[in-house]
């Protein structure tokens, strides 16, 4: 966060100057010029490089989500990991919830944090079904999104769909599952 503290000093001549001390702040302005760049750093990599470098690069972000959660992950039932992965963006995150039925496990998000930037490239949604499934051995596939006016992302694990995480990498949600 950006914290502004002043301090007035009287200087020679009777006028006063300020000290100011800026420290981080995130701000809502802020966020919308980072949403806005990363749409078209995006944008720019598919124009002048191509779709399937936009994609090499959402794979390489997969590997490093998935390095990221594996030893966290290590010898937890699905259930455990499912818990665990609430937090799959951010800690303690109060808008994923978990909804554990006799015929489905899901994982419910109500607020996305890439919502602005997943409205303009999809593709990013990948990496998180694509993490998903890695981590969880099961497909995963997100049955409603923000994209289709759903108001949340739902994203259900095929419990009958089992993969294999050391052969499964990446793959677009558009493609067919990787079963």
């Amino acid at each position: 966060m950006v914290w502004c503290s002043q301090e007035s000093t009287t200087s020679v001549g009777g006028s006063s100057s300020r000290n100011t001390n800026l420290h981080q702040q995130v701000n809502t302005f802020s966020l919308r010029n980072y949403d806005t760049l990363t749409i078209e750093i995006l944008d720019t990599v598919v124009k002048h490089l191509g779709q399937q470098e936009l994609k090499k690069i959402l794979i390489s972000m997969t590997e490093s989500r998935v390095r990221e959660w594996e030893s966290r992950l290590l010898g937890l039932s699905l259930s455990e990991k499912i818990v665990a992965l609430k937090e799959v963006y951010s800690t303690n995150d109060t808008f994923m919830e978990i909804e554990d039925t006799d015929d489905s496990l899901k994982l419910i998000e109500h607020n996305c944090p890439f919502y602005n930037i997943a409205m303009e490239q999809p593709i990013l949604c990948s990496v998180t079904v694509s993490v998903l499934t890695r981590l969880l051995g099961y497909q995963v596939i997100r049955e409603k999104s923000f994209q289709n006016g759903d108001e949340r992302c739902v994203f259900r694990v095929l419990q009958d769909h089992p993969i294999d995480p050391d052969t499964y990498r990446f793959s677009e949600e558009h493609e067919p599952p990787k079963f």
